[in-house]
């Protein structure tokens, strides 16, 4: 029994964050039961973030809200260049004489201008293994290569509280007690 060759279209989502699946392409698939063409998809460059998701046939109403961030961290700026493991910013050189000191902070991407790329910022952190003020360069544990581009902004996050030795208490210039 012959079969007839047919032609289907079909659509790869992808991602490397589960949260962030997004439509990287539609492609045709033509075959038989004999096999299929293409055998295999090759997606390039940073993936397309969340702008078309998987469908989902129980969803009847979707209700979307957003939040205008002022600052999200202790330090903002744009991305410069980007190399191995750093990121450059010419924005956060300090040569007074006692720079701050960013290491073991994170530095979060929070906004992407439209030109620049891909039409939404990756949702990403990196952990600054070192600062060097005078150049503005943070080196991160993970090379930012491929997924921030220049004219990215980002922050260096709020340090943490170590309240681990009490929980329920925090102090330094106020004493909070919960119970």
């Amino acid at each position: 029994m012959a079969c007839n060759r047919r032609t289907f279209s079909g659509s790869v989502f992808a991602s490397d964050i589960d949260d962030l699946i997004g439509l990287q392409g539609t492609y045709a698939l033509t075959g038989d039961h004999t096999g299929y063409t293409p055998t295999s998809i090759t997606i390039t460059g940073p993936f397309t973030r969340s702008d078309y998701a998987v469908p989902n046939a129980a969803i009847s109403a979707l209700r979307v809200q957003s939040k205008f961030v002022v600052h999200g961290g202790v330090l903002g700026a744009t991305v410069g260049t980007v190399g191995t493991n750093t990121i450059i910013s010419g924005g956060t050189v300090d040569l007074s004489g006692s720079p701050d000191n960013w290491a073991g902070r994170a530095l979060a991407i929070i906004g992407r201008e439209p030109s620049s790329g891909p039409s939404s910022a990756p949702f990403v952190a990196y952990h600054i293994n070192s600062f060097d003020a005078a150049t503005g360069t943070f080196t991160l544990s993970v090379d930012p290569t491929g997924t921030v581009l220049p004219g990215d902004v980002f922050v260096v996050c709020f340090l943490g509280y170590d309240n681990s030795s009490a929980p329920t208490v925090i102090t330094g210039h106020w004493h909070l007690e919960y119970n």
